[in-house]
């Protein structure tokens, strides 16, 4: 990737998402021109032969005090009629003073209704450093995760400093346990879902569907599941 003549960086995986920094390259004020050149001639693999942009490609522009991209977790330990729910995030400040920040998680359910809220500790964010905000909720009669009900949260993520808020965004996530069991399988939610393993080929292999006993097999191939 260029911009405004300058190469900026380049990335070799088509298949994660990545950013670059350009604040140091840009015509403030004027025009900019960005170029995004995508090669497919060093090769290509068996399970996808074409080449392009094909996914959005977003500019963004923050202040100097936000949230670190992607650097937003959520993490959920459902009990018996409560959830425990551990929070974490990422502050940058790319400015020239240090910054006394918090960071406070609104957590809603699918119909938009708060179910809880939680605020970190207030922390000194240096100039020119990142720093990591932790904080703890609870979420009350949690509707679970599951492939029949793939029910969400969505978890508002905003970050305050000097009595205002620098940076937000939203982090969608569910609620729900999974555990393998050398035995008995794969439970979701203390319950054997649907799953699929591949029949004959290894993972290239067909999909085969099953509600007992298939994990055990699925485990002995050389290949993963991806949460």
């Amino acid at each position: 990737m260029w911009v405004n003549g300058c190469l900026i960086g380049r990335n070799n995986s088509a298949y994660v998402p990545f950013r670059f920094d350009v604040t140091d390259f840009l015509n403030y004020g004027g025009d900019n021109a960005i170029v995004v050149r995508v090669d497919a001639s060093y090769g290509d693999g068996w399970f996808y032969e074409g080449a392009g942009l094909y996914r959005h490609v977003w500019l963004l522009k923050t202040n100097p005090v936000h949230l670190g991209r992607w650097d937003s977790v959520v993490r959920c330990k459902p009990g018996a009629g409560i959830a425990q729910v551990e929070l974490s995030s990422v502050v940058f400040n790319t400015g020239t003073k240090p910054c006394s920040a918090s960071v406070v998680w609104t957590i809603t359910d699918s119909s938009g209704v708060i179910a809880t809220r939680a605020r970190s500790s207030v922390q000194s964010v240096p100039a020119g450093l990142a720093v990591v905000f932790v904080a703890t909720a609870q979420v009350s009669h949690p509707r679970t995760w599951s492939v029949q009900s793939p029910q969400l949260y969505n978890a508002l993520v905003e970050v305050e400093c000097d009595d205002a808020i620098q940076d937000a965004e939203h982090v969608h996530f569910g609620i729900r346990s999974a555990v393998f069991d050398p035995d008995r399988g794969f439970f979701l939610n203390g319950e054997p879902p649907c799953t699929c393993f591949p029949i004959g080929t290894g993972p290239a292999g067909k999909a085969g569907r099953s509600r007992s006993g298939c994990i055990p097999i699925w485990m002995r191939s050389s290949c993963s599941l991806t949460m």
